[in-house]
């Protein structure tokens, strides 16, 4: 894995998780020092290296179809017979 240091903005802290740094996107001297802070440290590096290889087993295809099924199944129960009027309309033409 890869050491990575990112925004705290957006989905990013959800997805980097505790394998790599997360800083302000307008914090330029925090960047830097953690820019250094890999640069200068193979402990740190290996570290979160391994970290984000562990991260990264989260983020698959077979999740991601997974979690997208679930998601269409879960609007789908919610939604059924709320629209069944919809639906008979759409049929009768």
């Amino acid at each position: 894995g890869v050491p990575a240091i990112s925004s705290n903005a957006a989905s990013m802290p959800e997805v980097l998780g505790d394998s790599g740094i997360l800083l302000n996107p307008h914090d330029v001297d925090g960047m830097t020092q953690a820019m250094l802070r890999f640069a200068t440290s193979p402990s740190e590096r290996s570290k979160f290296g391994e970290k984000a290889l562990e991260r990264s087993r989260s983020f698959s295809w077979s999740a991601c179809i997974r979690r997208t099924i679930e998601a269409y199944q879960w609007v789908h129960t919610r939604n059924q017979g709320t629209n069944q009027g919809e639906s008979d309309k759409l049929r009768s033409h």
